[in-house]
């Protein structure tokens, strides 16, 4: 810890002051107390200069005089009031006093009536005489410095702009993405629910086409040629028979529905062309194939060219990675040969869509229902 400037010197003052005070009290004047304190002053070996006239400078210039109680030992100024307490405007003054002589410490102490107060002030800076000019330099340092950290400032909230405005950024586009996959997600979904219940009122609506056949392609009805949109059409009498004959399998990729106006139309597993049916054993779409999902109906035809026209169902950006029907019965339980017994017709659909967002995701979207159809008048055998 660093030593008190002039303590022996101020610890006799100090001394002094207790004696006196303890002796007098604050029942005297300035004057007896401060005849008192110098005799116990020098009692205990210390000089003293009363009144002594002290010139107050401005840059090594004489502006004035100040006349201090005592000087003890030519090192501590000491002023002395006798009131009722010492206010902070005579510590300011005293201070300023201090200041402006060549002395470094003071002491400012009130003979009190009920209590001593002594108050240390020290102005513990060089005392010399400046150089104007010396003075004119630091002032330009110190310009030179606020300057200097005010450029720090704008830098360092330059710096902050730009990363507060870079997250502000971020997150805006990071927002903005989410916002346009949740619409590519809400539209897809919306596409995917027009498509299904489509599917499931013109099955509710109409009923289940049990006279196509297996292992068909869709090339001679598309160009025109007669027969239903899911492959040669059968009748009830042909040869084979149809009751023994089942029109399904286990497993399909495709369905028949005679509507409601008894028209024919059949769903079916595509390429993106909708011309192109990818066969009875398919039912997921190979490694980078953009499969579609498919409508062809009778009577429904291009004007330009007079062909039957197929229709895709799935949107642009969905695409179908599998698909497969269960149809129940897989034959025909309406006739009157080897049908089954009050067996109610019914689709059960299985499919995985996988739509492709804006943002470059592919997200699946998977979805299975089971429908009847509206036909119920099966015969009872």
């Amino acid at each position: 810890m660093e030593e008190l400037l002039y303590k022996d010197i101020t610890f006799d003052i100090r001394g002094a002051c207790f004696w006196v005070w303890k002796e007098f009290g604050g029942a005297f004047k300035e004057k007896v107390v401060d005849r008192a304190l110098t005799i116990e002053l020098k009692r205990r070996g210390r000089k003293v200069e009363d009144q002594k006239r002290l010139d107050i400078t401005y840059q090594g210039i004489k502006v004035g005089t100040y006349v201090p109680d005592k000087i003890v030992d030519g090192l501590v100024l000491v002023e002395l009031k006798c009131k009722e307490f010492l206010t902070q405007g005579d510590i300011d003054q005293f201070w300023k006093y201090l200041k402006g002589s060549n002395y470094k410490v003071g002491l400012l102490i009130n003979f009190g009536p009920k209590k001593l107060e002594i108050k240390r002030i020290v102005y513990d800076t060089a005392r010399r005489a400046k150089d104007p000019r010396s003075d004119q330099r630091s002032i330009s340092a110190l310009i030179s410095a606020e300057k200097a950290f005010t450029l720090i400032e704008i830098m360092v909230a330059a710096i902050i702009f730009a990363i507060f405005i870079s997250s502000t950024l971020a997150l805006f586009n990071y927002v903005l993405k989410i916002n346009r996959r949740s619409e590519a997600l809400r539209q897809a979904s919306q596409g995917m629910r027009n498509f299904t219940e489509f599917l499931v009122k013109e099955i509710r609506n109409g009923q289940i086409d049990y006279y196509v056949t297996n292992g068909q392609t869709y090339s001679n009805y598309i160009n025109g040629d007669s027969g239903s949109p899911c492959g040669p059409q059968r009748t009830p009498g042909d040869s084979v028979g149809v009751g023994d004959r089942p029109t399904y399998k286990a497993q399909e990729n495709k369905l028949g529905i005679i509507t409601t106006d008894n028209l024919q139309e059949c769903f079916y597993y595509t390429d993106q062309s909708g011309s192109n049916y990818v066969g009875d054993s398919i039912f997921t779409a190979p490694a980078g194939q953009n499969f579609k999902l498919a409508i062809i109906k009778t009577g429904v035809t291009n004007p330009a060219t007079g062909r039957n026209q197929p229709q895709i169902l799935t949107p642009e950006n969905m695409r179908v990675d599998n698909l497969m029907f269960l149809i129940r019965p897989v034959k025909d339980p309406y006739t009157p040969v080897g049908g089954y017994s009050k067996a109610q017709p019914s689709v059960t659909l299985i499919v995985k869509f996988v739509v492709s967002l804006p943002t470059g995701e592919q997200v699946p979207i998977y979805y299975q229902t089971t429908i009847s159809s509206n036909k119920y008048d099966i015969p009872n055998r």
